[in-house]
């Protein structure tokens, strides 16, 4: 497995609502790691003076692999898109993408 980083933190020194990205990072691992083929997880962060950028890209399995919880849609992006529209109403932007071979999740948060 492949887990790679690209964190882009110098000029960040914004607060965001707490536990707002750890379901992105949770997902890569829960659905995109299969021990059977070559997997892989690439976080990305960046920061600018008024906004953060955080985007998971994850390997999809090319077996669906016996997982209880695949077939059921789940709650942590749903919690994600509730918290973004609590906190971040207007001034975010999230986008989800299936590929053949990748899943991405993509987040911009306008934080000034």
């Amino acid at each position: 497995m492949l887990l790679e980083t690209n964190l882009e933190v110098t000029a960040c020194d914004h607060l965001i609502v707490p536990m707002l990205l750890i379901p992105f990072v949770e997902n890569a691992f829960k659905h995109g790691i299969d021990p059977d083929e070559k997997s892989w997880i690439i976080i990305d962060l960046s920061c600018s003076a008024d906004h953060i950028h955080f985007k998971v890209r994850n390997s999809l399995p090319k077996t669906l692999y016996q997982d209880p919880e695949r077939k059921s849609p789940g709650i942590g992006l749903n919690n994600v898109r509730e918290r973004l529209m609590l906190f971040y109403e207007g001034r975010h932007q999230l986008s989800t993408t299936v590929l053949e071979n990748e899943f991405i999740a993509e987040l911009t948060l306008k934080v000034s």
